[in-house]
Protein backbone atom coordinates (compact mmCIF):
# COMPACT_ATOMS: atom_id res chain seq x y z
CA UNK A 1 0.00 0.00 0.00
CA UNK A 2 2.94 2.33 -0.52
CA UNK A 3 0.93 4.36 -3.05
CA UNK A 4 -2.04 4.54 -0.63
CA UNK A 5 -4.46 2.91 -3.06
CA UNK A 6 -8.04 2.06 -2.08
CA UNK A 7 -8.66 -1.38 -3.55
CA UNK A 8 -10.65 -3.17 -0.86
CA UNK A 9 -12.34 -2.04 2.32
CA UNK A 10 -10.77 -5.09 3.99
CA UNK A 11 -7.46 -3.20 4.07
CA UNK A 12 -8.93 -0.55 6.38
CA UNK A 13 -8.79 -0.71 10.15
CA UNK A 14 -11.66 0.39 12.35
CA UNK A 15 -9.70 3.49 13.32
CA UNK A 16 -9.09 4.42 9.68
CA UNK A 17 -12.75 4.01 8.79
CA UNK A 18 -13.89 6.20 11.70
CA UNK A 19 -11.28 8.82 10.82
CA UNK A 20 -12.56 9.01 7.24
CA UNK A 21 -16.17 9.32 8.42
CA UNK A 22 -15.19 12.17 10.73
CA UNK A 23 -13.35 13.88 7.87
CA UNK A 24 -16.40 13.42 5.62
CA UNK A 25 -18.52 15.20 8.23
CA UNK A 26 -16.08 18.11 8.28
CA UNK A 27 -15.97 18.29 4.48
CA UNK A 28 -19.76 18.28 4.34
CA UNK A 29 -19.74 21.61 6.16
CA UNK A 30 -17.68 23.14 3.35
CA UNK A 31 -17.51 21.08 0.16
CA UNK A 32 -15.53 23.58 -1.93
CA UNK A 33 -11.96 23.34 -0.68
CA UNK A 34 -9.10 23.74 -3.13
CA UNK A 35 -6.81 21.22 -1.48
CA UNK A 36 -6.25 19.40 -4.81
CA UNK A 37 -5.43 22.52 -6.80
CA UNK A 38 -2.77 21.72 -9.36
CA UNK A 39 -3.51 17.99 -9.26
CA UNK A 40 -4.99 15.84 -12.04
CA UNK A 41 -7.54 13.08 -11.37
CA UNK A 42 -8.06 10.40 -14.04
CA UNK A 43 -11.42 8.60 -14.12
CA UNK A 44 -11.06 5.41 -16.16
CA UNK A 45 -14.40 3.65 -16.57
CA UNK A 46 -14.19 0.39 -18.49
CA UNK A 47 -17.80 -0.28 -17.53
CA UNK A 48 -20.88 2.00 -17.83
CA UNK A 49 -21.56 4.27 -14.87
CA UNK A 50 -23.48 7.44 -14.16
CA UNK A 51 -23.63 8.09 -10.41
CA UNK A 52 -20.19 6.79 -9.48
CA UNK A 53 -18.31 8.49 -12.31
CA UNK A 54 -20.05 11.83 -11.84
CA UNK A 55 -19.60 11.70 -8.07
CA UNK A 56 -15.84 11.24 -8.46
CA UNK A 57 -15.59 13.98 -11.05
CA UNK A 58 -17.73 16.37 -8.99
CA UNK A 59 -15.62 15.75 -5.89
CA UNK A 60 -12.42 16.33 -7.84
CA UNK A 61 -13.73 19.60 -9.29
CA UNK A 62 -14.96 20.84 -5.91
CA UNK A 63 -11.50 20.19 -4.46
CA UNK A 64 -9.79 22.13 -7.24
CA UNK A 65 -8.40 19.25 -9.33
CA UNK A 66 -8.58 18.88 -13.08
CA UNK A 67 -10.25 15.76 -14.47
CA UNK A 68 -9.23 13.62 -17.43
CA UNK A 69 -10.38 10.16 -18.46
CA UNK A 70 -13.00 8.22 -20.38
CA UNK A 71 -16.41 6.68 -19.84
CA UNK A 72 -16.38 4.34 -22.83
CA UNK A 73 -13.48 1.90 -23.34
CA UNK A 74 -14.44 1.57 -27.01
CA UNK A 75 -12.82 4.94 -27.69
CA UNK A 76 -9.50 3.92 -26.12
CA UNK A 77 -6.47 2.13 -27.51
CA UNK A 78 -7.70 -1.01 -25.78
CA UNK A 79 -9.65 -1.69 -28.96
CA UNK A 80 -6.29 -1.84 -30.76
CA UNK A 81 -4.76 -4.34 -28.36
CA UNK A 82 -3.39 -2.09 -25.61
CA UNK A 83 -3.29 -4.01 -22.32
CA UNK A 84 -4.65 -2.79 -19.00
CA UNK A 85 -1.08 -2.43 -17.76
CA UNK A 86 -0.19 -0.30 -20.77
CA UNK A 87 -3.19 1.95 -20.16
CA UNK A 88 -2.48 2.35 -16.46
CA UNK A 89 1.21 3.11 -17.00
CA UNK A 90 0.42 5.64 -19.74
CA UNK A 91 -2.24 7.46 -17.70
CA UNK A 92 0.12 7.52 -14.69
CA UNK A 93 2.31 9.90 -16.68
CA UNK A 94 -0.56 12.41 -16.88
CA UNK A 95 -2.43 12.05 -13.58
CA UNK A 96 -1.75 12.09 -9.85
CA UNK A 97 -4.44 9.52 -8.99
CA UNK A 98 -6.63 7.09 -10.94
CA UNK A 99 -10.26 6.26 -10.11
CA UNK A 100 -11.08 3.10 -12.04
CA UNK A 101 -14.10 0.92 -12.68
CA UNK A 102 -13.58 -2.35 -14.50
CA UNK A 103 -15.74 -5.30 -15.45
CA UNK A 104 -13.11 -7.85 -14.33
CA UNK A 105 -12.77 -8.91 -10.71
CA UNK A 106 -9.28 -8.17 -9.45
CA UNK A 107 -8.55 -5.50 -12.06
CA UNK A 108 -8.18 -2.78 -9.43
CA UNK A 109 -5.76 -4.89 -7.40
CA UNK A 110 -3.66 -5.53 -10.50
CA UNK A 111 -3.70 -1.83 -11.41
CA UNK A 112 -2.51 -0.89 -7.91
CA UNK A 113 0.40 -3.30 -8.23
CA UNK A 114 1.68 -1.86 -11.52
CA UNK A 115 0.84 1.84 -11.12
CA UNK A 116 3.27 4.31 -9.55
CA UNK A 117 0.31 6.46 -8.39
CA UNK A 118 -2.70 5.66 -6.14
CA UNK A 119 -5.61 3.65 -7.54
CA UNK A 120 -9.16 4.05 -6.22
CA UNK A 121 -11.39 1.06 -6.94
CA UNK A 122 -14.75 2.34 -8.23
CA UNK A 123 -16.01 -1.22 -8.66
CA UNK A 124 -14.34 -4.30 -10.13
CA UNK A 125 -16.81 -6.80 -11.54
CA UNK A 126 -18.83 -8.58 -8.87
CA UNK A 127 -15.97 -8.24 -6.40
CA UNK A 128 -16.02 -5.00 -4.38
CA UNK A 129 -16.93 -1.31 -4.39
CA UNK A 130 -15.07 0.25 -1.41
CA UNK A 131 -15.83 3.89 -2.21
CA UNK A 132 -19.57 3.14 -2.25
CA UNK A 133 -19.15 1.31 1.04
CA UNK A 134 -17.61 4.36 2.70
CA UNK A 135 -20.66 6.34 1.61
CA UNK A 136 -22.93 3.58 2.96
CA UNK A 137 -21.10 3.62 6.29
CA UNK A 138 -21.46 7.40 6.47
CA UNK A 139 -25.18 7.11 5.73
CA UNK A 140 -25.60 4.50 8.47
CA UNK A 141 -23.56 6.56 10.94
CA UNK A 142 -25.62 9.68 10.20
CA UNK A 143 -29.01 8.02 10.53
CA UNK A 144 -28.28 5.57 13.37
CA UNK A 145 -25.73 7.58 15.33
CA UNK A 146 -23.50 4.52 15.58
CA UNK A 147 -22.10 1.62 13.56
CA UNK A 148 -22.07 -0.75 16.53
CA UNK A 149 -24.40 -3.73 17.12
CA UNK A 150 -26.80 -3.04 14.26
CA UNK A 151 -29.26 -5.33 12.47
CA UNK A 152 -28.73 -4.99 8.70
CA UNK A 153 -30.92 -6.68 6.09
CA UNK A 154 -29.37 -7.34 2.68
CA UNK A 155 -31.99 -7.78 -0.01
CA UNK A 156 -31.80 -8.83 -3.65
CA UNK A 157 -28.75 -9.81 -5.69
CA UNK A 158 -26.22 -10.82 -3.05
CA UNK A 159 -24.14 -12.98 -5.39
CA UNK A 160 -23.02 -10.36 -7.90
CA UNK A 161 -23.72 -7.20 -5.87
CA UNK A 162 -20.27 -5.76 -5.14
CA UNK A 163 -21.69 -3.11 -2.80
CA UNK A 164 -23.07 -5.67 -0.35
CA UNK A 165 -19.81 -7.65 -0.49
CA UNK A 166 -17.81 -4.58 0.54
CA UNK A 167 -20.32 -3.61 3.23
CA UNK A 168 -20.09 -7.09 4.75
CA UNK A 169 -16.30 -6.76 4.98
CA UNK A 170 -16.42 -3.23 6.37
CA UNK A 171 -18.89 -4.02 9.14
CA UNK A 172 -16.67 -6.77 10.56
CA UNK A 173 -15.30 -4.20 13.00
CA UNK A 174 -18.71 -3.26 14.46
CA UNK A 175 -20.40 -6.47 15.65
CA UNK A 176 -23.50 -6.36 13.40
CA UNK A 177 -26.13 -9.00 12.73
CA UNK A 178 -26.71 -9.53 9.01
CA UNK A 179 -29.90 -10.94 7.51
CA UNK A 180 -29.72 -12.08 3.88
CA UNK A 181 -32.87 -12.14 1.76
CA UNK A 182 -32.37 -13.45 -1.76
CA UNK A 183 -33.38 -16.21 -4.16
CA UNK A 184 -31.17 -19.27 -3.82
CA UNK A 185 -29.49 -18.52 -7.16
CA UNK A 186 -28.44 -15.07 -5.93
CA UNK A 187 -27.55 -15.82 -2.32
CA UNK A 188 -24.43 -14.49 -0.61
CA UNK A 189 -21.32 -16.37 -1.86
CA UNK A 190 -19.86 -18.85 0.59
CA UNK A 191 -16.43 -17.19 0.54
CA UNK A 192 -17.83 -14.04 2.14
CA UNK A 193 -19.59 -16.01 4.86
CA UNK A 194 -16.41 -18.01 5.45
CA UNK A 195 -14.42 -14.76 5.71
CA UNK A 196 -16.88 -13.53 8.30
CA UNK A 197 -16.59 -16.72 10.34
CA UNK A 198 -12.80 -16.71 10.15
CA UNK A 199 -12.43 -13.04 11.03
CA UNK A 200 -15.01 -12.92 13.80
CA UNK A 201 -14.37 -16.48 15.04
CA UNK A 202 -18.08 -17.19 14.81
CA UNK A 203 -20.00 -20.02 13.24
CA UNK A 204 -23.58 -19.47 14.43
CA UNK A 205 -25.29 -19.32 11.05
CA UNK A 206 -29.06 -19.61 10.74
CA UNK A 207 -30.58 -20.53 7.40
CA UNK A 208 -34.32 -20.33 6.90
CA UNK A 209 -36.39 -21.00 3.82
CA UNK A 210 -39.76 -19.47 3.10
CA UNK A 211 -42.35 -21.97 1.93
CA UNK A 212 -42.80 -21.89 -1.86
CA UNK A 213 -45.96 -20.44 -3.37
CA UNK A 214 -45.54 -22.65 -6.41
CA UNK A 215 -43.08 -22.75 -9.30
CA UNK A 216 -41.67 -19.54 -10.71
CA UNK A 217 -43.33 -16.21 -10.28
CA UNK A 218 -42.58 -12.53 -10.72
CA UNK A 219 -39.68 -11.10 -8.72
CA UNK A 220 -42.00 -9.14 -6.45
CA UNK A 221 -43.05 -12.46 -4.91
CA UNK A 222 -39.91 -11.98 -2.83
CA UNK A 223 -42.03 -9.56 -0.82
CA UNK A 224 -43.19 -12.68 1.02
CA UNK A 225 -39.86 -12.32 2.81
CA UNK A 226 -40.74 -8.87 4.10
CA UNK A 227 -42.27 -10.31 7.23
CA UNK A 228 -38.66 -10.81 8.29
CA UNK A 229 -37.79 -7.12 7.80
CA UNK A 230 -38.93 -4.96 10.73
CA UNK A 231 -40.25 -1.48 10.05
CA UNK A 232 -37.43 1.06 10.09
CA UNK A 233 -34.70 -1.54 9.52
CA UNK A 234 -31.52 -0.74 7.65
CA UNK A 235 -31.75 -2.40 4.24
CA UNK A 236 -28.83 -2.83 1.83
CA UNK A 237 -29.77 -3.26 -1.82
CA UNK A 238 -27.55 -3.45 -4.90
CA UNK A 239 -26.90 0.30 -5.17
CA UNK A 240 -26.33 1.13 -1.52
CA UNK A 241 -27.89 1.38 1.93
CA UNK A 242 -31.43 2.62 2.40
CA UNK A 243 -31.97 3.90 5.93
CA UNK A 244 -35.39 3.41 7.53
CA UNK A 245 -36.77 1.44 4.60
CA UNK A 246 -40.38 0.42 5.01
CA UNK A 247 -42.03 -2.71 3.60
CA UNK A 248 -44.00 -0.39 1.31
CA UNK A 249 -40.76 0.82 -0.26
CA UNK A 250 -39.54 -2.72 -0.87
CA UNK A 251 -42.87 -3.79 -2.32
CA UNK A 252 -42.57 -0.88 -4.75
CA UNK A 253 -39.04 -2.00 -5.59
CA UNK A 254 -40.20 -5.50 -6.45
CA UNK A 255 -43.21 -4.22 -8.42
CA UNK A 256 -40.86 -2.00 -10.41
CA UNK A 257 -38.76 -5.07 -11.22
CA UNK A 258 -41.89 -6.81 -12.50
CA UNK A 259 -42.32 -4.13 -15.16
CA UNK A 260 -39.08 -5.28 -16.72
CA UNK A 261 -40.08 -8.93 -16.62
CA UNK A 262 -37.63 -9.91 -13.89
CA UNK A 263 -38.38 -13.41 -12.63
CA UNK A 264 -37.01 -15.46 -9.79
CA UNK A 265 -37.98 -18.54 -7.77
CA UNK A 266 -40.69 -17.95 -5.23
CA UNK A 267 -38.44 -19.41 -2.53
CA UNK A 268 -36.16 -16.62 -1.33
CA UNK A 269 -33.48 -17.63 1.12
CA UNK A 270 -33.34 -15.82 4.43
CA UNK A 271 -30.08 -16.20 6.32
CA UNK A 272 -28.93 -14.51 9.47
CA UNK A 273 -25.33 -14.29 10.66
CA UNK A 274 -23.87 -12.53 13.64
Amino acid sequence: MKTRSLVTIADMSKEKIMYLLEMAHEFEKNTNRKILEGKVVATLFFEPSTRTRLSFETAANRLGARVIGFADPKITSGTKGETLKDTIMMVSNYADIICMRHYLEGAARYASEVAPIPIVNAGDGANQHPSQTLLDLYTIYQTQGTLENLNIYMVGDLKYGRTVHSLLLAMRHFNPTFHFIAPDELKMPEEYKEYWKDYCRRSDFLEKYILPTGGFTRFHSVKNALEYVPDGALVAVHDGVRPFVTPEFLEGLFEEAEKYGAVAPAVPLVESIR
